[in-house]
């Protein structure tokens, strides 16, 4: 009886995950989200939320080529781009963004100069790492010395080729992360 009982079980499981599969994909419906924008108040820049309705749409996945993962990005392949991204970064503007309420200790706490931040049990240490300290100044040298140059009166760098520097951003819809991406895209 027991063992009847368990392939009953196990058969109506198996049907279950089968009927489960077998499901149309769901409609695309209008989805209420929350973005973050930097607006200029007086004077101050202000990051602020809004809640927009988007409708959010599935798009077919794209295979892509091997290759894709072994060429070198045309921008960032280059190591004095990447540390001018860094030198132009306020990490701790980044951080009082997200987390404006908590004490200044603990906002720098929070600054990830690796994958890992400060105060975690496996972070080896400063002294293992080259942080890059916020300095705008020797950002823009880099990418000067990196074939980047900011014409007079132009609003983005560009290379011998005419090239405007120009990057993707892209993150998640999670209001976290979208006020920590507004203050990044404004540095």
């Amino acid at each position: 009886m027991y063992k009847k009982l368990i392939f009953v079980l196990s058969l109506l499981m198996v049907i279950g995950v089968a009927l489960a599969a077998c499901q149309p994909a769901p409609v695309a419906a209008p989805e209420k989200v929350i973005e973050t924008v930097v607006v200029e108040k007086e004077g101050q820049t202000v990051v602020e939320t809004v809640e927009v309705e988007k409708e959010v749409t599935v798009e077919k996945v794209v295979e892509v080529e091997r290759e894709a993962y072994t060429t070198p990005h045309p921008i960032l392949g280059d190591l004095r781009v990447r540390q001018a991204m860094s030198y132009c970064t306020n990490k701790l503007e980044l951080i009082q963004g997200v987390y404006p309420l908590i004490p200044l200790e603990q906002q720098e706490q929070l600054i990830l100069n690796t994958m890992m931040r400060k105060g975690h049990w496996a972070y080896a240490g400063d002294e293992n790492i080259t942080i890059y300290e916020y300095d705008p100044a020797k950002g823009a040298a880099l990418l000067d010395e990196a074939g980047w140059t900011l014409a007079e009166g132009a609003d983005y760098r560009t290379n011998a080729a005419g090239e405007e520097l120009n990057l993707k951003f892209t993150t998640t819809t999670a209001a976290f992360r979208q006020t920590w991406g507004a203050v990044f895209i404004q540095q």
